[in-house]
């Protein structure tokens, strides 16, 4: 197992994180499609777009204020439950992990309309997408994102997956994480990501 530690990260931006800290990470970057080995811990996933891959005609989800490319930081596995950063991060590349992956369906609003993505409700209400459409995002995913992983168990500063996740929103500013105030607070296109997922379920509705 390879840590990297805070010093050693790809992008001047990342030296903003606390120096106390000493985070240490699973792994470095990796193309989605060429991941091999998820841990099966509790933690997070820090995902961004590769390098000149424009996202959405209008606007530039790939250019946070820090331009480290950072368009996404994820949970792996809440406090009190099984759930883990594989079993969190493996459905962000199953053709029907949409219902069930806030990441999927924030790729899926920013693609919508260049790629006239026809989204529906399935039988649980939840945003999903016919066949084609379901690999057109898995493809986006894999082949324009990449990933590295860090876990609770080799962070011991942290109490959480939690805590790991507002710290690292807040030091990384994710441009698609939407979730809470506190995404509010560090995500510039906060707004945007919103307005696009309601424009998504809108369409999805009818």
């Amino acid at each position: 197992m390879k840590f990297l530690v805070l010093t050693n990260i790809m992008t001047m931006s990342f030296k903003i994180l606390s120096a106390s800290q000493k985070l240490k990470f699973y792994s470095d970057f990796l193309k989605i499609n060429d991941i091999k080995k998820i841990p099966k811990k509790k933690g997070c996933y820090i995902i961004r777009i590769l390098d000149g891959i424009k996202m959405h005609p209008k606007l530039s989800f790939e250019k946070n204020i820090l331009s480290n490319r950072i368009i996404y930081v994820g949970l792996g596995g809440k406090k009190g439950t099984n759930s883990t950063i594989k079993s969190r991060f493996t459905k962000h590349r199953q053709d029907s992990g949409t219902p069930n992956s806030t990441f999927r369906r924030s790729i899926s609003a920013v693609l919508m309309e260049e790629n006239q993505l026809n989204p529906f409700l399935n039988d649980s209400d939840k945003i999903d997408h016919c066949e084609k459409e379901r690999k057109i995002i898995t493809d986006f995913i894999k082949h324009n994102c990449e990933c590295r992983f860090i876990t609770i168990n080799n962070n011991k500063n942290f109490d959480s997956a939690e805590d790991l996740e507002k710290y690292l929103v807040e030091h990384l500013k994710p441009t698609l994480n939407c979730k809470d105030s506190h995404d509010k607070e560090h995500n510039e296109y906060f707004d945007d990501i919103l307005e696009l997922r309601k424009e998504q379920r809108n369409k999805a509705a009818l």
